[in-house]
């Protein structure tokens, strides 16, 4: 058994900058030896450490005229453990499924010319791998794009799709993986990975491009962004996956007379423009992107604003079936879906576990912004945090190019609304997934002579105190 060492931190705060008291104590966690986990660094304050979001203040910077002085602590004990690596294609972050035992990650097809039943040679099959963040919204350019399964702990990985996969995201289960699948015959369908029966379904809904998938909590419905000709002219659909039937999302009609103000924002009598094309859905309007369940009938999404210079959009609540959606909140976006498709691009779960905060990148700042549903509260969670994921309610753990944190959404540095955060782990990593009832982060960074990996790193974390 392994004593591991908590680290007791007590931040005095003065004008929102924190100093630190640290002290040990006891405590022994087996499931943390079973994954062969080692303490992550010295229990000393460079291991986890409150502070400004902005920058460092050094302490002659720190007086009485700054602002009242705010006592804040926290007892974190740290552990981690490696997980090996997988391939990266440069295209999404792996996604973990909801129980943490396994990561789907994209490959390039053309390296699984081993897997059985593959019957063209590698230099046959080879296709020029180019990077480039628009086929995830147009579906071209992804033949050599595959997808595999992993268990999070290591072991052999499993081939799902050889070529034209992406948006991959978990069931809730964590029993199926749900992803986008391109293919040049048959066009663009969503495919379901079955992990206990190792099969694959393809389900072809009749919308000629999709991406940014959402299964529903039931499992029993998908909500998908689809389009037709135009990216631009996205909408979102909803898809039963027992029956095929395919449901077209609320459109907002041009309004005027001052009407841009008001919170309600329906069809009002009229509904959404569907346009069969062959085997498509064209829904002309403003463009609607990443559909997040709130229910087994309610979806969040977000609307771009086309053309409007102040790049502002809006994050949307529709009941499934209803002629109306509701705003919840202006929402700081790009106008072009190219662009915008970024904002979830590391936030691989937009709600906090309560539903009661949405977190995004805003994209034109470079900074993660967390919006409160039920009422105006918005809150920074620091400069250039590009990926996070909710540890519960009160905090979201977040990650720019150099550090890992603990971001609060009920403590705040005094000036500018920004969060408190607690620094947990220096280094440039990705955050996956996190999850409070296992006390567990799994994170991923760059390895590899020129990036081509992520090594996947796992911490155990107990927080206690305030």
């Amino acid at each position: 058994m392994i004593l591991l060492m908590r680290v007791w931190l007590l931040g005095v705060v003065y004008g929102g900058v924190v100093f630190l008291l640290v002290g040990c104590g006891g405590r022994v966690l087996p499931a943390w030896e079973e994954a062969g986990a080692k303490p992550m660094g010295e229990p000393r304050g460079e291991l986890i450490r409150a502070v400004r979001s902005d920058e460092d203040a050094k302490p002659e910077e720190v007086g009485g005229a700054l602002g009242k002085t705010q006592v804040y602590s926290m007892g974190v004990t740290a552990m981690g453990s490696s997980r090996g690596e997988i391939e990266n294609v440069g295209l999404q972050l792996p996604r973990v499924s909801p129980d943490g035992k396994w990561i789907a990650y994209l490959v390039n097809g053309a390296d699984w010319d081993h897997v059985a039943g593959v019957e063209k040679a590698r230099d046959e099959l080879a296709v020029d791998l180019a990077v480039d963040f628009d086929q995830l919204v147009t579906g071209r350019g992804l033949d050599a794009v595959g997808l595999a399964v992993r268990p999070i702990g290591g072991g052999e990985a499993t081939l799902v799709a050889k070529r034209g996969a992406c948006w991959p995201v978990w069931f809730g289960d964590s029993e199926q993986l749900l992803f986008v699948s391109y293919d040049q015959v048959n066009g663009c369908a969503l495919g379901i990975y079955d992990v206990k029966t190792g099969t694959v379904q393809r389900k072809a809904v009749g919308l000629r491009h999709m991406l940014m998938p959402a299964v529903s909590g039931d499992g029993k419905k998908v909500a998908v962004v689809g389009y037709g000709e135009l990216a631009d002219d996205a909408n979102v659909f909803v898809v039963d996956l027992a029956t095929g039937q395919v449901q077209a999302g609320p459109h907002d009609k041009d309004r005027s007379n001052g009407d841009a103000g008001k919170d309600e924002v329906g069809v009002a009598g009229e509904k959404a423009q569907e346009k069969k094309q062959g085997n498509s859905w064209k829904v002309a309007g403003e463009t609607a992107i990443y559909p997040r369940w709130v229910g087994d009938e309610d979806l969040l999404f977000l609307r771009l604003n086309k053309g409007n210079e102040k790049a502002e959009g809006w994050l949307m609540r529709w009941q499934i079936g209803a002629r109306e959606a509701r705003r919840v909140g202006a929402i700081k976006l790009p106008s072009s879906i190219y662009d915008a498709q970024h904002c979830h691009a590391g936030i691989l779960e937009a709600l906090s576990p309560n539903l009661g905060w949405y977190a995004y990148y805003d994209v034109i700042s470079d900074e993660m912004v967390l919006q409160h549903l039920m009422g105006e509260d918005e809150i920074t969670a620091g400069a250039e945090m590009r990926s996070g994921a909710w540890w519960d309610d009160d905090w979201l753990v977040a990650a720019n190019d150099r550090e890992v944190m603990l971001v609060s959404t009920t403590e705040r540095v005094k000036e500018g609304g920004r969060a408190l955060t607690l620094r947990l782990l220096r280094g440039q990593w990705a955050v996956l997934w996190a999850d409070r009832s296992e006390q567990s982060v799994i994170l991923v960074g760059p390895s590899g002579n020129s990036g081509d990996k992520f090594a996947i790193l796992q911490l155990w974390l107990v927080l206690s105190g305030r």
